[in-house]
């Protein structure tokens, strides 16, 4: 049985989405396999909805799946400490 018409898993309807879509969102869609789309979507609108209302930005990882883990955030590093300095320097005042 064929079917008619484009759809998300051949290549050429994907082609087609992909070319009319925004180039900053492209590369997420490229890397989800299709099926996960929506659920790529809704988690996209999700992180857009936390950074209208907090203003915060992060850095994100995005699985095949869809999910999105925030890997970085613009406030994390004011809140990291220094690493321990090997006892070795403590005696030139670099500690």
């Amino acid at each position: 049985m064929t079917h008619v018409g484009g759809s998300l898993s051949n290549r050429t309807g994907r082609a087609l989405i992909l070319r009319a879509m925004h180039p900053q969102l492209r590369i997420y869609f490229d890397f989800v396999w299709p099926l996960f789309w929506p659920w790529l979507v809704w988690n996209l609108l999700r992180v857009a909805r936390w950074h209208t209302e907090t203003g915060r930005d992060a850095l994100m990882a995005v699985d095949r799946f869809g999910n999105i883990r925030f890997v970085q955030s613009e406030f994390s590093f004011l809140h990291r400490t220094a690493p321990a300095v090997p006892g070795k320097c403590a005696g030139r005042g670099l500690a």
